[in-house]
Protein backbone atom coordinates (compact mmCIF):
# COMPACT_ATOMS: atom_id res chain seq x y z
CA UNK A 1 0.00 0.00 0.00
CA UNK A 2 1.25 3.29 -0.89
CA UNK A 3 1.17 6.03 2.17
CA UNK A 4 -0.03 8.95 0.00
CA UNK A 5 -2.81 9.96 2.00
CA UNK A 6 -0.86 10.10 5.21
CA UNK A 7 2.08 12.10 3.31
CA UNK A 8 -1.24 14.43 2.51
CA UNK A 9 -2.93 14.38 5.68
CA UNK A 10 -3.25 18.05 6.61
CA UNK A 11 -2.11 19.08 3.65
CA UNK A 12 -5.22 20.17 1.21
CA UNK A 13 -3.42 23.32 -0.20
CA UNK A 14 -1.32 20.97 -1.71
CA UNK A 15 -3.83 18.42 -2.66
CA UNK A 16 -5.70 21.53 -4.73
CA UNK A 17 -2.25 22.97 -6.10
CA UNK A 18 -1.83 19.57 -7.92
CA UNK A 19 -5.14 19.40 -9.50
CA UNK A 20 -4.95 22.91 -10.36
CA UNK A 21 -1.69 22.34 -12.07
CA UNK A 22 -2.91 19.12 -13.71
CA UNK A 23 -5.63 20.66 -15.17
CA UNK A 24 -3.17 22.97 -16.95
CA UNK A 25 -4.18 26.27 -14.49
CA UNK A 26 -2.58 28.54 -12.40
CA UNK A 27 -5.84 29.05 -10.11
CA UNK A 28 -8.80 28.59 -9.43
CA UNK A 29 -11.93 30.61 -8.64
CA UNK A 30 -15.56 29.11 -6.19
CA UNK A 31 -17.74 30.96 -6.13
CA UNK A 32 -20.77 30.63 -3.71
CA UNK A 33 -22.94 28.98 -6.77
CA UNK A 34 -20.43 26.70 -7.11
CA UNK A 35 -20.74 25.11 -3.24
CA UNK A 36 -24.46 25.77 -3.81
CA UNK A 37 -24.13 23.34 -6.72
CA UNK A 38 -21.66 20.44 -4.79
CA UNK A 39 -23.89 20.69 -1.97
CA UNK A 40 -27.14 19.71 -3.63
CA UNK A 41 -24.97 17.21 -5.87
CA UNK A 42 -25.62 14.58 -2.73
CA UNK A 43 -21.96 13.32 -3.56
CA UNK A 44 -20.36 15.68 -0.83
CA UNK A 45 -17.89 12.94 0.91
CA UNK A 46 -14.60 12.27 -0.59
CA UNK A 47 -12.68 9.07 -0.37
CA UNK A 48 -9.04 9.30 -0.62
CA UNK A 49 -8.04 6.02 -1.80
CA UNK A 50 -3.85 4.99 -2.52
CA UNK A 51 -4.08 1.15 -2.45
CA UNK A 52 -3.15 1.41 -6.15
CA UNK A 53 0.58 1.55 -7.41
CA UNK A 54 -0.75 4.00 -10.27
CA UNK A 55 -1.65 7.27 -7.49
CA UNK A 56 -3.87 8.69 -5.38
CA UNK A 57 -7.73 8.46 -6.18
CA UNK A 58 -10.02 10.77 -4.93
CA UNK A 59 -14.03 9.99 -5.32
CA UNK A 60 -16.69 11.74 -4.34
CA UNK A 61 -19.58 9.74 -3.02
CA UNK A 62 -22.92 10.17 -1.37
CA UNK A 63 -23.53 10.03 1.74
CA UNK A 64 -25.07 6.45 1.85
CA UNK A 65 -22.27 5.60 -0.13
CA UNK A 66 -19.82 6.92 2.22
CA UNK A 67 -22.07 5.00 5.50
CA UNK A 68 -21.09 1.92 3.02
CA UNK A 69 -17.35 2.13 3.41
CA UNK A 70 -17.82 3.29 7.13
CA UNK A 71 -19.78 -0.27 8.08
CA UNK A 72 -16.98 -2.46 5.24
CA UNK A 73 -14.17 -0.99 6.85
CA UNK A 74 -15.26 -0.90 11.01
CA UNK A 75 -15.78 -4.86 10.11
CA UNK A 76 -12.39 -5.08 9.38
CA UNK A 77 -11.58 -3.31 12.13
CA UNK A 78 -10.12 -0.55 9.62
CA UNK A 79 -12.13 2.78 9.51
CA UNK A 80 -11.31 4.57 6.48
Amino acid sequence: MNNTVEKLAGNWHVVAAVLIHKQGLTEARITEDDLKAFAASGKTNIVANDTKADGLRLILVDDAGAAGLVIKHAANGKLP
